[in-house]
């Protein structure tokens, strides 16, 4: 009767939603490089999600939306950016006297950031 007693507690404590979203999220980072724009200060819709943001531009011409952290630093002059961050989708709904419009933006969260000049 004890080990299934033990049995049932262990199947209970993993499949509880925690551990459930811990098993799904395990999202891998990437690593990006390329020419990058700051959009900090500046009005452009990509701040309407991250206020500390740019754009990252690759050598092929793709063009990704960078989100810092709020106290991270960006990078001041790089002829070159390289950054390990992670995909993620941010949604705002904003008041209705907000210059941003509703949507749902895929940005790159900065994890790590190095200059490649």
């Amino acid at each position: 009767m004890r080990p299934l007693l033990c049995l049932s507690l262990l199947l209970l404590i993993a499949c509880t939603p925690k551990a459930r979203r811990t098993a799904t999220s395990g999202q891998a980072a990437r690593v990006l490089e390329g020419s990058f724009r700051s959009i900090k200060g500046v009005q452009d819709p990509l701040s309407c999600y991250c206020y500390n943001a740019g754009y990252l531009t690759t050598a092929e011409g793709e063009r990704f939306a960078l989100c810092f952290a709020d106290d991270q630093e960006q990078p001041i002059s790089c002829e070159t950016l390289r950054v390990t961050a992670l995909q993620t989708t941010k949604t705002i709904d904003p008041p209705a006297s907000s210059p941003c419009s509703a949507g749902t933006l895929t940005v790159f969260a900065v994890r790590s950031f190095s200059c490649e000049e």
